[in-house]
C-alpha cells in the first residue's frame, strides 16, 4: 500500500475531525456570548462586544487549547459524557484499550474488521472536494482584495495639508506605520485597509470641511490604532475554510457592527464634531453596496442599512451614557479575562489524544485497511467464511515472517525475546501480535499510577491512564504498520496448510499458558493462607497460655481455610477435564490433566 492514501486517509480523518470540533464547540460559544452581550448591552463599551465576538471567531478556528477544567469544551465533554462512556464501551470490547490493566492477556483482542473499506474512501473523496473549494474560494478573495487595492493605489494623491493631518493623527493617536492616502471621487464612505502597508482613501467632499474630515481619519485610524484590519483577516480566513456554515457569518456582523461602533466613540472622544453632527456626516456618506460574500469590500461597502440605523443610535446616544467607576474597568478585565479561559481553553483529558494526534476510530479504520489487505489472499482466511478474523491474521503474518526467519531478525531484532539469536514461531507471533510493545506501555506508566494513587489524587490518576489509553493507540498503529508492511513485501505467499497449522500451534500454546497463569494464581492463593499460618506458629512460640493458644488456633484456621481454597480448585479443574475428555478433546484434557497433577501434589 503506497503512503499517498495512507497520507490522504490520515489528513482526511483529521480534517474532519477539526471541522466537527470548530462546528459544535464555535457555535455554542457564539450562543453564549450573543446572551452575554444582551446581558451587558448598554453596560460596557461596544470594544468589549468585539473581544468576545471575536474570541468566537478565534474558536471556529482554533477550537482545541491548554486543557483546563473550566473551559467551555470540558462542559461540553461532561454533558456528552453519556456518549463517549459508549464509545469506550465499545473500544474496551473490541481493542482492549481500557487503561490500568496489568495482565498482559487482556491486550490482545483488536478491532474487528469491517466488510469494506468505502467508508473511508467517500471520507478522502469528500475531504478532497472540500479542500478544492476552499483553495478555489481562497484565490477569489486574494486575487478580488489585490485588484481592489491595484485601483486604489491608481488614485489621486492628497495634497501636503490632507497628508500632514493625516500623519498628525497617526502621531496623536500611536499609529505607526503611516499609512498611504488617497482620495476618491468615487467612494463616498472613507475606508482603510491593508494589515502591513496599510491604505487610507478618503472622499473628496470631505475635504471641504476641515473639521468633518479630521473626525471622519480619527475614525479610519483608530482601526489602525486597535489592529482591526488583523481581525478582519481572520475574518475573511473562517469565512472561507467555513463558508458552508451561516454562523460564522452571523459572528463576522457582530464583529463589523462592534467595530464600527467602538471607533464611532473614538471619533467623538478625539474629534471636532458633534454626536449629532457626527451622525448626519455618517448618514450623507454611507451608501452600502449590495454584499457579495466571496468577493473583498471594505466594511463600509459591506454595511447594511439596518447597522448604519444602529451606528447613529449610538452615536446619538453616547454622551448620555454615565461615567463608570474605576472598580467598574477593573470587573470587566476579569470578566474577560475569565471568559477568555473559558472560551479559548480545551478539555481537560484531552491533552493526551491531541498530543499523539491519533484516535481509537481512526485505529478501527486502520485495523480494516490492514485485514482487507490479508483478504485479498485466499490462505489468509482459514475457515474460508469471507471474513479475516485476529487469529487468522496473527497467523498469516507469522507465516510470512517464518519463512525468512534470519531476514526478520535483522530487520526486527526486538522479536527475539530470549536473545538466543533465533527466531522460535511462539516469539515471533507475540512480537507481530504486539504484546512486548503493549506489555512496555503498561510498564512505563506503572509507577506513575500507583505514586497518584497513594497520594489520593484521583483526577491525576484519571489523566495518566487516559494518556495510557492514547499511547497504547499509538502503539496498535505502529503495529498495524508493521504487519501491511510485512504483508507488501512478502516473497511467497504462505500456502492455507502452513497458516492453519501456525494458528493451531498457537492457539495451543495460548491455552498452555493460560492454563498455566490459572495454576500460578492457585497455587499463589494456597501459598498465602500457609505462609499467614506459619507465621502465627512462629509467632506462638513467643507467648504462653491463652496468647499462644490463641495464635495456633488461627493459624490451624489458616491452613484448613488452604486445603478448602485447594480442594474447590481441584474440584473446578475435575470438572473442566471431564467436559473436555466428554467432548472428544484429548490434548486439551491432557494439559489440563498436567495441571492438575501438579496441584494435588503441591
Amino acid at each position: 500500500m503506497s503512503n499517498i492514501p495512507m497520507i490522504m486517509e490520515t489528513l482526511s480523518a483529521w480534517l474532519l475531525s477539526w471541522l466537527g470540533e470548530a462546528l459544535i464547540l464555535g457555535t455554542l460559544l457564539a450562543a453564549l456570548t450573543w446572551l452575554a452581550v444582551r446581558v451587558l448591552r448598554g453596560r460596557t463599551a461596544p470594544a468589549i462586544a468585539m473581544v468576545l465576538w471575536t474570541m468566537v471567531l478565534i474558536k471556529f478556528l482554533v477550537p482545541g487549547g491548554p486543557a483546563w477544567s473550566f473551559s467551555l469544551a470540558s462542559l461540553y465533554d461532561t454533558l456528552t459524557q453519556q456518549t463517549k462512556n459508549a464509545v469506550t464501551a465499545r473500544a474496551d470490547a473490541e481493542t482492549g484499550l481500557t487503561a490500568g490493566r496489568s495482565h498482559p492477556g487482556d491486550l490482545q483482542a483488536e478491532a474487528v474488521p469491517t466488510k469494506a473499506t468505502g467508508h473511508a474512501n467517500f471520507q478522502t473523496v469528500f475531504v478532497s472536494a472540500y479542500l478544492l473549494g476552499v483553495t478555489f474560494l481562497a484565490a477569489i478573495k486574494i486575487g478580488s482584495y489585490y485588484r481592489f487595492r491595484r485601483r486604489c493605489m491608481a488614485l489621486i494623491e492628497p495634497d501636503e495639508a490632507t497628508r500632514e493631518l493625516v500623519n498628525v493623527i497617526c502621531a496623536r493617536l500611536g499609529v505607526w506605520p503611516l499609512p498611504t492616502v488617497r482620495i476618491s471621487d468615487e467612494h463616498r464612505a472613507p475606508f482603510v485597509i491593508g494589515i502591513v502597508r496599510p491604505l487610507l482613501v478618503l472622499s473628496r467632499r470631505h475635504l471641504v470641511r476641515p473639521d468633518e474630515l479630521e473626525t471622519v481619519i480619527i475614525h479610519e485610524i483608530t482601526h489602525l490604532r486597535r489592529s482591526d484590519l488583523l481581525v478582519r483577516c481572520l475574518q475573511c480566513i473562517a469565512g472561507t475554510v467555513l463558508f458552508f456554515w451561516p454562523v460564522v457569518y452571523w459572528v463576522n456582523r457582530h464583529i463589523d457592527e462592534a467595530r464600527e461602533h467602538a471607533c464611532d466613540e473614538g471619533a467623538l472622544r478625539h474629534g471636532k464634531l458633534t454626536a449629532s453632527e457626527y451622525a448626519t456626516c455618517l448618514l450623507t456618506a454611507a451608501r452600502p453596496a449590495p454584499l457579495r460574500r466571496f468577493v473583498f469590500q471594505p466594511a463600509c461597502m459591506a454595511s447594511r442599512i439596518s447597522t448604519i440605523e444602529r451606528r447613529i443610535d449610538m452615536i446619538l446616544a453616547t454622551p448620555d451614557r454615565p461615567g463608570r467607576p474605576i472598580v467598574w474597568g477593573f470587573a470587566v478585565t476579569a470578566f474577560l479575562a475569565g471568559w477568555c479561559g473559558f472560551a479559548l481553553t480545551g478539555a481537560v483529558g484531552g491533552e493526551a489524544g491531541a498530543k499523539y494526534g491519533l484516535t481509537e476510530q481512526e485505529m478501527f479504520r486502520h485495523a480494516d485497511e490492514v485485514y482487507a489487505h490479508i483478504k485479498q489472499y485466499p490462505s489468509g482466511d482459514i475457515d474460508g467464511n469471507g471474513e479475516i478474523t485476529k487469529q487468522e491474521c496473527w497467523a498469516f503474518v507469522t507465516a510470512i515472517a517464518l519463512q525468512n526467519p534470519e531476514a526478520f531478525l535483522e530487520e526486527y531484532p526486538l522479536a527475539d525475546q530470549d536473545n538466543d539469536g533465533t527466531l522460535a514461531p511462539y516469539e515471533a507471533y507475540l512480537f507481530l501480535r504486539g504484546d512486548y510493545e503493549l506489555q512496555n506501555v503498561d510498564k512505563e506508566m506503572q509507577f506513575e499510577i500507583q505514586e497518584a494513587k497513594k497520594s489520593g489524587d484521583e483526577a491525576l490518576a484519571k489523566q495518566i491512564k487516559e494518556q495510557i489509553v492514547a499511547r497504547r493507540v499509538e502503539v496498535w498503529h505502529v503495529i498495524l504498520d508493521r504487519r501491511d508492511q510485512i504483508v507488501s513485501d512478502m516473497a511467497v505467499v504462505p500456502d492455507a496448510e502452513t497458516v492453519k497449522a501456525i494458528a493451531s500451534k498457537m492457539d495451543s500454546s495460548e491455552k498452555k499458558k493460560k492454563t498455566a497463569e490459572s495454576l500460578l494464581s492457585a497455587i499463589a492463593k494456597v501459598a498465602e493462607f500457609r505462609e499467614k499460618a506459619e507465621l502465627l506458629k512462629q509467632k506462638a512460640l513467643e507467648f504462653e497460655g491463652e496468647k499462644a493458644k490463641d495464635l495456633l488456633e488461627k493459624a490451624k484456621q489458616l491452613e484448613l481455610r488452604a486445603h478448602e481454597i485447594k480442594a474447590e480448585i481441584v474440584k473446578k479443574f475435575k470438572e473442566e477435564l471431564s467436559k473436555l475428555e466428554a467432548s472428544g478433546m484429548p490434548e486439551k484434557a491432557a494439559i489440563l490433566k498436567e495441571t492438575l497433577d501438579e496441584l494435588e501434589s503441591y
